[in-house]
């Protein structure tokens, strides 16, 4: 869930609404690490109505291999006013996820490209939940300060 952990003030309610802002409407890049060497590519999260983060990817890609060897990543991305917005965490297959996998692919369908999956049921269509575990963002805002990290509790 899309949550920055305690801070004081409006601040935290502010800045999480940012941050949702921009997964819902920016597109991201995904870094991951396997065999010590990093993997960037462009990905575009899918936030549910509970604030959940998605993404989607075909089973049989390189991104899937890695994640499956390793699945801690960092999403980055870069808003219209250059606010920055960095996020650690790990991607939990939809299976282990407590939302449920017909429900989330039904909606992740509506959004994604027509034709890119079969339907609900395609093996192809590999399903993740992103869980937040560290939250870097900087803006106008609180660019006096170089970064602001939050570390959430696991």
């Amino acid at each position: 869930m899309c949550k920055i952990p305690d801070m004081p003030g409006r601040g935290k309610v502010m800045m999480e609404e940012k941050v949702l802002r921009m997964l819902k409407e920016k597109a991201f890049f995904m870094g991951t690490a396997c065999n010590n060497i990093p993997h960037v590519r462009p990905m575009r999260p899918f936030v549910d109505s509970q604030n959940h983060i998605w993404f989607v990817s075909h089973a049989k890609g390189e991104k899937v291999i890695e994640i499956g060897i390793n699945n801690r990543v960092e999403l980055c991305a870069l808003g219209d006013n250059y606010e920055v917005v960095r996020l650690q965490g790990r991607l939990v297959p939809e299976q282990e996820s407590s939302t449920s996998s017909q429900e989330i692919r039904r909606d992740l369908l509506q959004v994604l490209p027509q034709g890119l999956f079969s339907g609900i049921d395609d093996p192809e269509m590999k399903v993740y939940q992103f869980v937040i575990e560290h939250v870097i963002f900087r803006d106008d805002e609180n660019a006096k300060i170089a970064e602001l990290n939050f570390k959430t509790g696991r």
